[in-house]
């Protein structure tokens, strides 16, 4: 699971370009982290060197096509992009609140309250399989499956908020507070997100 995001995150991390702002709370730098991977927020983009077209090609895709592969399901173009329009779609609901717990010249941490979505099963998503679902080819079958996964996305309710911390230090590049581990706080914002 936890390579749902190390790809999309490391190259995050990297592409991180410095743009001359002033240094900031470090809670506040976390939640332009958090409006750029969940909210798609184009100035949180734009501060972290990022267009949305990087974002939608990295962090999505890799998550979906990890969310796809875990299925044993071989899905179309076509439906991962349905499913990956309903990850997205979710991520969008999704709030969150950050607050620095600690601070000094380089080091920080940082508490995140993010909403929770309930539980994403196979039971969840096997209720939204058409009722003829074995009468159907197997290619008919495949796209019900798909538009299963996007319609139990879409019907996730969030039933309350995850807490969770995270350690930063300055990064004189980026002129920014971030992560010491990148890549833990993407799947972790994920899987509080979604309650793995």
């Amino acid at each position: 699971m936890k390579k749902i995001f190390s790809v999309a995150v490391l190259i995050f991390a990297l592409m991180l370009t410095a743009c001359g702002a002033e240094k900031v709370s470090p809670a506040e730098d976390v939640n332009t982290l958090c409006k750029a991977f969940l909210h798609f927020d184009e100035a949180a983009l734009n501060k972290v060197g990022w267009t949305p077209e990087d974002y939608e090609k990295q962090f999505i895709a890799e998550f979906t096509k990890s969310f796809t592969e875990s299925s044993g399901v071989n899905f179309t173009a076509e439906q991962i992009a349905k499913i990956n329009d309903a990850v997205k779609a979710a991520f969008k609901r999704s709030t969150f609140k950050t607050e620095t717990v600690s601070e000094n010249e380089n080091a920080a941490t940082v508490r995140i309250t993010v909403s929770t979505f309930e539980k994403l099963d196979e039971t969840f998503i096997t209720s939204k399989l058409p009722a003829n679902i074995y009468e159907m080819s197997e290619t008919e079958r495949i796209d019900a499956v798909a538009n299963a996964i996007a319609a139990a996305l879409n019907d996730l309710q969030i039933v309350g908020d995850s807490v969770f911390t995270v350690d930063c230090e300055y990064n004189e590049q980026a002129k920014m507070w971030l992560p010491v581990q990148m890549q833990e706080f993407g799947f972790t914002l994920a899987t509080k997100i979604f309650a793995f």
